[in-house]
């Protein structure tokens, strides 16, 4: 299930496999997140508990990638692209057990190629925890890490001259670049080491230098009553795809959490009696529909993501309404206005101008 498929393209360029800001990017999912996301791939993650590293409780596999991304300041979406690369293990359904079991070795911590596994590692919340915390010292010298220091503008390990922190990390764990040149785009290539990872996380996450800050928000269709549904919450997102009513249609704008003129709430409302959304940057209708005479009505959902009032280096987010129901649509693309404006959609929906801006950085 890609994140986006536009990203596809890039070319692979093994002295930057990921951005600093990506590897770090700890808060990136939630653990109701990273739940939804397991729920969503066949790999067995969504049902199972293990024993967390200090062996004292059991928690579900996305508590245990939660925890340990938490502690350590490492993105979820790294281990869960580490937990593909080493074992299939978003995928696969079949596991392997015994001394080399699949769940026991789960991103491959411990386990050297011309020596014996550690069996201090062995355990999926083993696996997870020291994974993570090698991944946060190094390079840097912290957790007891002897790695040599990574400095401007490159060290060379493995052949590769690494460009940043973070794709150091990545060779420290796995000495490899796993593709063959030209490298391209690598869609035509079987991959391991680093490059593997690469296309993993691009598979899922997207661009591997995106902006981090930047969260998408995704347009969702009913495709029974043609209601639009726009939400940053990737756990929503993935159980409604899980559904056969709703239709996940792409991300239709971002929201940029670095800039501090994105203060203006974008209220959520649900119609009870029509099963209709309705989202609105007003405080008037934000009070309207929270009055007394409304809210039996219109069930608020809270705001969803912020934005500006001000068009001061900012993207315009046009707002259109169902003439029928009153349901939302909203979009950054003049493509689309252009659409909803023209003869056959104006009979259905109503053009009600800029709704708000999104500033970005």
């Amino acid at each position: 299930m890609a994140f986006a498929s536009s990203a596809m393209a890039a070319t692979f360029n093994p002295a930057l496999v990921i951005s600093n800001d990506n590897m770090r990017a700890y808060d990136s999912m939630s653990q109701r997140d990273i739940q939804a996301f397991l729920n969503s791939q066949a790999g067995p993650l969504k049902s199972l508990s293990f024993a967390r590293h200090d062996k004292g409780t059991t928690a579900a596999a996305s508590t245990i990638i939660w925890e340990a991304c938490q502690a350590w300041h490492i993105s979820p979406r790294v281990m869960l692209t580490m937990l593909q690369k080493e074992q299939s293990l978003l995928t696969r359904k079949t596991l392997v057990a015994g001394d080399h079991g699949t769940l026991d070795w789960a991103v491959g911590m411990g386990c050297p190629d011309s020596s014996p596994r550690v069996e201090k590692y062995r355990g999926f919340g083993n696996q997870l925890w020291y994974a993570a915390q090698r991944l946060d010292g190094y390079g840097e010298h912290k957790n007891g890490s002897t790695i040599p220091l990574w400095k401007a503008p490159y060290v060379v390990i493995a052949g590769v001259k690494t460009a940043n922190l973070a794709t150091y990390k990545l060779y420290i764990y796995n000495p490899s670049i796993g593709a063959k040149t030209p490298y391209g785009d690598l869609s035509g290539q079987e991959c391991g080491g680093n490059a593997n990872f690469w296309k993993i996380y691009r598979k899922y996450f997207g661009d591997t230098f995106a902006n981090p800050a930047l969260r998408p928000i995704y347009r969702l269709r009913n495709v029974n009553n043609g209601n639009y549904l726009f939400t940053t919450s990737q756990a929503e997102r993935y159980n409604l795809m899980k559904t056969s009513t709703w239709r996940y249609e792409r991300v239709a704008f971002s929201w940029d959490t670095s800039v501090t003129t994105n203060t203006t709430p974008v209220y959520r409302f649900y119609n009870r009696r029509i099963q209709q959304y309705l989202f609105t940057a007003s405080g008037k209708m934000y009070r309207w529909l929270r009055s007394s005479t409304k809210s039996a009505t219109w069930r608020f959902d809270g705001a969803v993501f912020y934005a500006s009032s001000s068009p001061t280096s900012a993207t315009a987010v046009y707002q259109f309404a169902n003439r029928k129901t009153g349901t939302t649509f909203l979009t950054t693309s003049r493509g689309d206005k252009r659409t909803f404006l023209n003869a056959a959609h104006r009979k259905k929906w109503k053009y009600q101008g800029v709704g708000f801006y999104m500033a970005h950085r």
